[in-house]
């Protein structure tokens, strides 16, 4: 039976943990376990991780462990009602190992090695390629390719954030998560003001498909503070609950480089579109300060990063320069290829996403 009570900032439980190897022995390295990392990223597509183990059995050479294993794993941290939000459970879909690390010897019994691993999405994304067609909303679709037996078929939870766009799409030979992320890329949000700024991850709880502007309109989950190492609570015990707000480390990003955020577009750029069935070009002009309030900002704050003062020479503010960064797409619109007078599909939906979500993600 699990402990419910939380000794100390950072202790978790491993319940299950075991090694399968390809000619079908199963280890169970529970007790040899020495840490477990487990990485999560909003810009990455899966999650990965690495375990370190004290061998104590060789079974680097008996197993042997070459990097094709399967790990089952379910670890939590000490609490007294356990459920699928607060337990990282990975004993239905067990995760890969795909890479052996330096072996090296931990005393005159034992070896010291590391095994990386991803989750089995990540291993079949890289031996299967879409060659299909789709259409509906871009939310819906990256579910059929998740749930698609001949390409991810994943079993773990998807979280979508619903799109306002619908699109008909054909992907020529890619890789499935190549597919999805090009969706995140032509992508409006239905309920946060049409955000182009969609992201596609992986967490310990499942698949995510939202937008920046859905992620930061949640409320705080969370508040951590600055060197509180060993906080005593009244009765002049360790209080865990404090050490777990307290942050090890942090560092600031660089972002005040005017010349380097302008020439990526994050103040203003200019799309051209040239429409190859009514022969015209059109412009698309993009500006930072006049679309700044129609994005919800991940410092809950309303003040934009650069300010509205009017340069003396050219009279004009910094984000008014819109050829400071030129995109350029081509596309086919009309309704010479559908019957009805509204046509609901998009062909790349650019003019709607590309400036606007790249000024987003050099924001955040």
């Amino acid at each position: 039976m699990a402990k419910s009570d939380l000794q100390f900032a950072g202790e978790f439980l491993v319940q299950q943990c075991k090694l399968m190897t390809t000619n079908g022995t199963t280890y169970d390295i529970r007790q040899l376990v020495q840490s477990i990392n487990i990485y999560e990223d909003i810009f990455s597509t899966a999650v990965s991780g690495d375990i370190t183990i004290k061998d104590t059995n060789n079974m680097i050479m008996n197993g042997p462990i070459i990097g094709e294993e399967k790990l089952i794993l379910k670890i939590l941290t000490p609490q007294k009602n356990p459920n699928q939000d607060t337990t990282i459970d990975y004993t239905e879909t067990p995760l890969n190992v795909y890479r052996v690390n330096l072996v090296t010897g931990a005393g005159e019994n034992a070896l010291l090695y590391s095994l990386n691993f991803t989750t089995q999405e990540a291993m079949r994304n890289q031996v299967s390629r879409v060659s299909q067609s789709y259409k509906g909303q871009p939310s819906d679709i990256v579910e059929k390719i998740l749930r698609d037996k001949n390409y991810l078929d994943s079993t773990r939870r998807y979280f979508a954030e619903e799109t306002a766009n619908h699109t008909k799409i054909i992907f020529p030979n890619l890789k499935p998560f190549m597919c999805i992320n090009h969706l995140t890329k032509i992508s409006n949000s239905k309920q946060y003001n049409q955000s182009p700024a969609y992201l596609f991850y992986e967490t310990t709880r499942g698949f995510h498909f939202r937008s920046i502007d859905g992620l930061a309109s949640q409320e705080t989950k969370w508040e951590y503070e600055e060197n509180i190492p060993n906080s005593l609570n009244e009765k002049g015990v360790v209080d865990v609950e404090k050490n777990l707000h307290t942050m090890n480390t942090f560092s600031v990003m660089p972002t005040r480089d005017t010349i380097y955020n302008m020439s990526e577009g994050f103040y203003s750029s200019k799309l051209r579109v040239h429409n190859i069935y009514s022969k015209t070009l059109k412009d698309v002009d993009f500006n930072y300060l006049d679309n700044f309030a129609n994005d919800i900002h991940t410092d809950g704050t309303s003040k934009p990063i650069i300010t509205e003062s009017i340069d003396s020479q050219t009279g004009k503010r910094l984000s008014d320069h819109s050829e400071t960064k030129l995109f350029v797409s081509t596309t086919s619109g009309g309704k010479h290829f559908y019957e009805s007078q509204d046509y609901p599909y998009q062909s790349d939906n650019l003019d709607n996403t590309l400036q606007r979500r790249t000024s987003r993600l050099r924001q955040i």
